[in-house]
């Protein structure tokens, strides 16, 4: 289990599971939970997956919420993050495709971004391309920060680490998952 995407108001989390099945989140604010919302990718109704990713919206600021994963009966807890004191700079994405090591798009797969400060980001692959874009960190970014991408999937995963004064990477090879383009951008572009 992965918690990406804390800000003030949300938070992601993501899994992966050995059988395909529907991912949702039953949560509230103590342990009688009370909602339950589905997949980020699904619209409405749950769709069977290896890959899970659920955002839980609309949340207070500070405050810990009390959440169960459909594949797991254990409670878990999530605070989220205080208010930002100070409105983000224009927001940067960072974006790229994934092929499995035979060069096909995989059926699903989760990207986290980590730049060593701020929060963890992650984003989906929708056709084997993916899109994070770097409105949560909560710190100004410069052009010299270290970026950490890990790619997981039913189908291997893969790590890259670059900086975010690279611009436009060539194709990598990663471990299981090759052939990942990865490419950022800046509303400075």
């Amino acid at each position: 289990i992965q918690i990406t995407n804390i800000s003030d108001n949300s938070f992601t989390v993501s899994w992966i599971t050995d059988k395909e099945s529907i991912g949702f989140i039953s949560f509230g604010e103590t342990a009688n939970l009370g909602e339950t919302v589905y997949d980020d990718r699904d619209q409405g109704v749950g769709q069977l997956r290896f890959t899970h990713y659920v955002s839980l919206k609309t949340l207070n600021p500070e405050k810990v919420y009390v959440y169960k994963i459909s594949s797991d009966d254990k409670l878990y807890q999530q605070k989220t993050a205080s208010t930002l004191s100070k409105t983000p700079s224009l927001p940067w994405s960072v974006y790229g495709s994934i092929r499995t090591a035979s060069g096909k798009v995989p059926k699903e797969a989760l990207v986290y971004l980590n730049l060593g400060k701020g929060t963890l980001l992650s984003g989906f692959t929708r056709d084997g391309n993916w899109l994070i874009t770097l409105t949560n960190v909560g710190v100004d970014i410069g052009s010299e920060d270290k970026m950490d991408i890990t790619v997981k999937s039913s189908e291997g995963t893969g790590q890259f680490s670059t900086n975010t004064a690279s611009g436009s990477i060539p194709d990598i090879t990663l471990t299981d998952i090759s052939q990942v383009s990865t490419k950022y951008s800046s509303a400075y572009d």
